[in-house]
């Protein structure tokens, strides 16, 4: 397995894991399966790197098998901060340290930057796995956002977390 960006020629790519996990995992992210369906091929191409952020992707033998977005601030009181967000692990290759990899590539990524001094991550209560392994992989607890998400008609809380680099 290794961690990668995508050129734009492999975007329909990216679509295809987006969308599964979407489908997948219809409560870890904000946009639906419904509204990201439709959407044309030029925004896809475009938020594989759209100069606020771009994504990682994890890779083995040739198909995308995780996914993850760096996000970058561009104000410039905010720009020592960067987030990860848009964390996917296809559920076959869950429990193999795809998402360790994942995240911690991608906090690679963000140290090369010099100014960058924290690191943001938010994660469901609902996904007490993917809590774990941000505190394991050294993220702290810093508050809670209540009803961020709703789905169904239930709302969900979500747990932020930061890393001071």
């Amino acid at each position: 397995m290794r961690i990668i960006r995508l050129p734009v020629k492999r975007w329909r790519e990216y679509r295809d894991i987006r969308l599964e996990a979407l489908k997948s995992e219809p409560l870890s992210f904000g946009r639906s399966y419904s509204e990201a369906v439709n959407i044309p091929a030029k925004e896809w191409k475009r938020n594989l790197n759209d100069g606020r952020g771009y994504f990682l992707f994890a890779e083995e033998k040739g198909k995308l098998i995780g996914l993850a977005r760096l996000n970058f601030n561009s104000l410039k009181k905010g720009k020592h901060r960067a987030g990860i967000t848009e964390v996917f692990v296809k559920k076959e290759f869950r429990g193999r340290k795809v998402g360790f990899e994942l995240i911690t590539g991608a906090i690679k990524q963000i140290k090369k930057r010099r100014d960058m001094k924290r690191i943001d991550i938010g994660v469901l209560e609902s996904a007490p796995k993917a809590f774990l392994l941000y505190k394991q992989i050294g993220f702290k607890e810093i508050g809670k956002q209540h009803k961020e998400l709703k789905f169904k008609n239930k709302y969900y809380d979500l747990i932020l977390m930061e890393m001071l680099i």
